[in-house]
């Protein structure tokens, strides 16, 4: 038997086909030749795919000199070869087995040329050649041929195509399963088995559902029937149970493969493995369920917003604060909790943060679940990833309800004493004015005490405690040495040089008034009383100096008593001033007792001068 070649739209080798060697045996009965050939034929010439009665020169192309030059739209037939110049270069006819006659009908599929032809012939002439009936039956027999050799080569390419269907699938990156609609696996590749933590072998014949977790079974045997029943996107995720216990996540998307009619035949699932997704996703869960409870044990209010401000989170802290309803203050919601004067205000700070990056701090008030407004004290920081970006806002909101009254209390207690105190001075000095309206040799006096009085009563005001939202009485051109030299005022002789001023003077502000203020009353006084200024010679010399980002001020007495070290003991107006240099300009004091007198000095960072 020859070899079988498809040479239609391209060659390709064929297997013995038992079909096309009995539709040859066929066309040489009913033509009545000894000898039948069905050819295929292409750029390279023509093969033979099946015979009858072939002599011994079998497997070669015997066809090939005549069967591919000829240009026929049915059958042909040529009662003696010899009489026709188109064969006589043909070996086989002008040599062994010398054919004299040919009938060949074209095959072809459906409107396409011709890709071969089914030949009988005879090495004897037929001078009479076919009649009607064996030319129809020839022709007939070459489309039988025709549509054999065409579902042949249509089941060999869709062989060719499952197999490198399979084989990039075997490969694939991703797991893939076939399974009867029962569930039994037919098709299953490496991938897929490593998800299920077993080799092909083991799982080939079984079902999937033999290795889920338990509690996913009922949802898979749901995704199946979805699926069957026309869902076209069915999505599962599924826990797989190895051998020694481990637990795989996949997610599936199933499919099935349907006949013409539509009819369900298997079922596919392709599958990778979420794992490390999900065990993320879960840690991720555990981190936020941590987070909540640590901010609902927080005695402040606490809330985070999305990089453009949208409020999305706050404590519980929050809602039993303000009595809201859980999610009624995201988004924007939550400055109508504001008390109406300060809306605006909190606003204009917020979106300032917003544009700006910077911390937000805030006082307002807002509203209590008992109704009354509440000082509060807000505060965020922004949350930045690797690149400078701003991810979240996260904030507090602080109840300083008792601090503010506390406030306004020592504030009252303040003013009072204040006030009191200079009622003092005005009676001390209207006491002066009645005892030397008699006598004119004690007016000089007179004036010259109450004019200490009253300088005194000025570094009082400036030394007195103040809020925090008012320091000193200090008008915009206020400088360092301007304060000083007002606050010695009251310690100056006439007529003596006592206090000496050198340096780099610098500009100040309100609350940096009042700490400096109490910083150098205090030398002042313990001067008068203890130093340079408790005798008639002594003096004082305050230098100023910028070095850097760091101004210093310093205090040095001399011309007083000789001191012997520092004192045995820290009085509490040196720790007072110590805290307020401290605590409310940023800086530093420190002294050294010299034979000659004291030293103090005091260094603040520049840029809190101004404050």
């Amino acid at each position: 038997m020859t070899q079988r070649l498809v040479a239609s739209s391209a060659s390709a080798p064929l297997a013995p086909d038992t079909e096309l060697d009995e539709i040859a045996r066929l066309a040489a009965r009913v033509s009545g030749m000894p000898i039948a050939v069905i050819t295929l034929t292409g750029v390279d010439g023509a093969w033979a795919v099946a015979q009858s009665g072939m002599p011994a020169v079998q497997g070669r192309a015997v066809t090939v000199d005549f069967v591919r030059t000829l240009e026929v739209p049915g059958v042909v037939v040529v009662p003696d070869l010899n009489h026709d110049a188109r064969f006589h270069q043909s070996d086989f006819v002008m040599g062994e087995p010398y054919l004299r006659f040919f009938a060949g009908a074209p095959m072809r599929h459906e409107d396409q040329p011709p890709f071969g032809m089914l030949c009988v012939l005879d090495t004897a002439p037929h001078p009479e050649g076919l009649d009607a009936d064996r030319v129809a039956m020839l022709d007939i027999l070459a489309r039988n041929a025709a549509q054999t050799i065409e579902i042949r080569r249509r089941v060999a390419e869709a062989e060719r195509r499952q197999s490198n269907l399979f084989s990039l699938v075997s490969k694939a990156p991703i797991g893939v399963v076939q399974k009867e609609l029962d569930g039994r696996i037919v098709f299953i590749n490496a991938e897929y088995s490593e998800l299920m933590g077993r080799s092909r072998a083991e799982l080939m014949g079984r079902s999937v559902r033999e290795f889920l977790h338990p509690d996913d079974r009922e949802r898979h045997i749901d995704a199946v029937n979805a699926a069957i029943a026309g869902d076209a996107n069915v999505q599962l995720e599924e826990r797989y149970v190895w051998p020694n216990g481990k637990i795989v996540w996949a997610s599936n998307s199933i499919s099935i493969t349907r006949d013409a009619e539509g009819k369900p035949l298997n079922l596919i699932a392709v599958a990778r493995d979420i794992t490390e997704r999900i065990s993320a996703v879960e840690e991720l869960a555990a981190s936020e369920r941590k987070f909540r409870a640590i901010a609902d044990a927080m005695p402040q209010m606490v809330w985070s917003t999305l990089p453009d401000g949208y409020h999305d989170y706050y404590n519980q802290r929050w809602y039993d604060y303000t009595g809201v309803p859980q999610g009624s203050t995201d988004g924007e919601g939550w400055n109508d909790m504001f008390h109406p004067d300060d809306q605006e205000r909190a606003w204009a700070r917020w979106r300032h943060s917003l544009e700006t990056g910077e911390p937000y701090e805030i006082e307002y008030r807002l509203r209590h679940h008992s109704g009354e407004y509440r000082w509060v004290l807000g505060r965020a920081l922004a949350i930045r990833d690797a690149s400078g970006a701003i991810e979240r806002w996260f904030g507090t909101c602080t109840d300083i309800e008792e601090m503010k009254r506390s406030e306004e209390a020592r504030d009252l207690l303040a003013n009072e004493l204040s006030h009191r105190i200079k009622n003092i001075f005005a009676v001390v000095g209207g006491l002066v004015s009645l005892t030397a309206r008699g006598d004119d040799t004690a007016r000089p006096f007179a004036q010259a005490f109450r004019e200490r009085l009253n300088a005194l009563s000025l570094a009082h005001e400036y030394v007195r405690p103040h809020s925090l939202d008012h320091g000193a009485p200090v008008d915009g051109g206020q400088s360092v040495f301007g304060l000083l030299k007002t606050l010695v005022r009251p310690y100056v002789d006439a007529g003596k040089d006592r206090f000496i001023f050198d340096g780099e003077d610098a500009a100040i502000g309100p609350k940096t008034a009042t700490a400096l203020a109490l910083v150098m009353h205090e030398q002042a006084t313990n001067a008068v009383k203890y130093g340079s200024l408790s005798n008639e010679r002594g003096k004082v010399v305050i230098t100023a100096a910028l070095e850097g980002a760091v101004y210093t001020l310093e205090w040095r007495e001399e011309g007083g008593p000789v001191l012997g070290g520092p004192p045995a003991r820290r009085g509490f107006g040196t720790d007072m001033a110590a805290r307020s240099a401290a605590g409310q300009l940023g800086g530093t004091i420190t002294h050294a007792w010299e034979p000659s007198g004291l030293a103090m000095r005091l260094t603040v960072p520049f840029e809190n001068l101004p404050r």
